[in-house]
């Protein structure tokens, strides 16, 4: 079995119910399955909101970088 991997940049919509908002709404619950996984709580994850905000700061330039597969998304 093969799968295809491909880096790419994750753009970050104007809203959570945008209608390019599913990648980054996957991406944010990866992260969150992370911090489960190393914390055994998500407390300290970030919800989708906070983290639409954080990154929509219009003064600050973030990239933020994600791997997809055929099989899942993984935020890098």
């Amino acid at each position: 079995m093969t799968s295809t991997v491909e880096i790419g940049q994750l753009w970050i919509p104007d809203s959570l119910d945008a209608d390019d908002a599913k990648d980054f709404l996957a991406a944010v619950e990866v992260s969150r399955r992370v911090r489960m996984q190393i914390w055994g709580t998500d407390d300290l994850a970030y919800t989708p909101l906070e983290k639409l905000l954080e990154l929509g700061d219009p003064y600050e330039r973030q990239v933020i970088l994600v791997a997809a597969s055929t099989a899942a998304l993984s935020v890098r």
